[in-house]
């Protein structure tokens, strides 16, 4: 059976291994690859965590690592088709994930993603309503309802 982890090498970071400040790791967004979240609102999100709970470890190599860790199934096995010692920064990471998914997304991955989505654990409503309302910014015309369509009782 293939083992599918696969550790990140960020040795060529200067001053490599710095640890993951927690409260990044627990306010940390997700990117699938194959559902209703953009590249660009996931970079959106990563940014805010970074900003928010990294200020005291702001490090390459943290940042690459939280990267990495808010990448899961399609995207995930995309980031570990790479050789090790692919990436030597963030930029690089980056510009990769944007050359890899910033236009794919499936009208089907983005209906069913608004059908199935629900009220995270931790989240406050006003944190789900923009994820929401954002994964409906993200409908392509076509497929996106009228706004008279949508009915306010």
């Amino acid at each position: 059976m293939e083992d599918l982890y696969k550790p990140c090498d960020f040795s060529s970071i200067h001053g490599y291994p710095r640890a993951i400040p927690d409260k990044a790791l627990e306010n940390l967004s997700y990117f699938q690859g194959n559902n209703a979240i953009s590249s660009k609102t996931h970079l959106r999100n990563f940014n805010a965590c970074i900003v928010k709970w990294c200020t005291n470890h702001n490090h390459e190599d943290t940042k690459m690592k939280l990267f990495i860790l808010s990448l899961e199934e399609d995207a995930l096995d995309w980031f570990l088709e790479h050789d090790d010692n692919t990436f030597d920064s963030l930029k690089g990471i980056v510009d990769a994930f944007n050359e890899g998914y910033g236009n794919r997304r499936e009208d089907r991955h983005l209906l069913a993603t608004l059908y199935a989505s629900q009220k995270n654990e931790n989240e406050t409503m006003e944190e789900f309503n923009k994820r929401f309302n954002d994964s409906v910014k993200n409908l392509d015309k076509k497929i996106k309802p009228p706004e008279d369509a949508i009915l306010i009782h």
